[in-house]
């Protein structure tokens, strides 16, 4: 298959062991390959479960898609002198995966070359652009049978004026923003169903 074809598999959802052991989903995260690194990328308040709150991540791998721990060297952008990491208007955190855990997951998902991403991407207004990932509210686990069914959704909208976003004190270097209202949009079978309740 050719990899703008499996690009989609790059998405993976990351889940939090709860106290009864129980895998909660808790984000998304993009699998990158840099080449001499392989990485997976999520937003940092996903990462803050484990820097913060000790709690393991697991992401999918294996041929049979099975739970494993994620580990590795991680950076993530600064908490704001607020303290809250809600007030991060980055809120990125990059996980360097050792190459057993990488190859690893590579049996079940993708990691997206470097070289098929757009660095160079600049906001265009009423532009389309896609949003996908796996909503933690959305979750799907089937404890009895010990199995998780992560669901994955995707939003499609048009972005919006420079000016507006300059108004809502975003930066249209590092953002893409879009129009979006979560009760007026369709599911696959172009049907009328609410929209996920987005975080982040």
């Amino acid at each position: 298959m050719k990899p703008n074809y499996e690009s989609i598999n790059a998405i993976c959802p990351i889940h939090a062991a709860s106290e009864r052991d129980r895998p909660l989903l808790t984000g998304t995260g993009t699998l990158l390959d840099f080449g001499k690194a392989r990485f997976l990328v999520t937003a940092a308040h996903v990462y803050d479960e484990y820097s913060q709150r000790h709690m393991a991540l697991y992401i999918p791998a294996g041929t049979m898609g099975a739970l494993v721990e994620l580990s590795g060297e991680a950076f993530s952008t600064s908490i704001p002198k607020s303290g809250k990491r809600s007030d991060d208007r980055l809120d990125l955190s990059f996980v360097c995966l050792n190459e057993v855990l990488a190859d690893e997951v590579a049996k079940a998902r993708y990691f997206l070359p470097f070289s098929l991403i757009d660095v160079n991407d600049r906001l265009k207004p009423a532009s389309h652009y896609m949003f996908t990932g796996f909503p933690a509210n959305r979750d799907r686990a089937k404890y009895g049978q010990k199995k998780v069914a992560s669901k994955r959704y995707g939003y499609t909208g048009k972005t919006i004026s420079t000016k507006r976003m300059h108004d809502l004190g975003i930066n249209e270097n590092t953002h893409i923003a879009v129009e979006f209202n979560r009760m007026e949009t369709l599911d696959e079978n172009n049907q009328p169903a609410p929209f996920p309740v987005p975080d982040g």
